[in-house]
């Protein structure tokens, strides 16, 4: 039997994008990366999203380098977004 909040997880759909997936590629997020994401949101793992400038994403990154983090990706701001 499904949860109650799976159940919505799976009824919120947008296209064949999730709710989440909408919102990370309405932020500029490749479509291709959000899927990869979703699913690793399903499989137990987490997401950490920084919004920052560019010398705090790349402190950021050097950081997360630093752990055992299985993947940092950097993805650039769309033009118009956040002005």
């Amino acid at each position: 039997m499904a949860s109650a909040p799976g159940a919505l997880e799976d009824a919120i759909v947008v296209g064949w994008l999730s709710a989440l997936g909408a919102a990370l590629v309405s932020i500029g997020i490749p479509e291709s990366n959000v899927l990869e994401y979703e699913g690793n949101l399903k499989a137990g793992k987490f997401l950490l999203i920084v919004h920052a400038t560019s010398q705090e994403v790349r402190r950021a990154k050097a950081c997360l380098d630093d752990t055992q983090a299985a993947e940092t990706t950097i993805h650039a701001e769309p033009f118009g977004v956040g002005a």
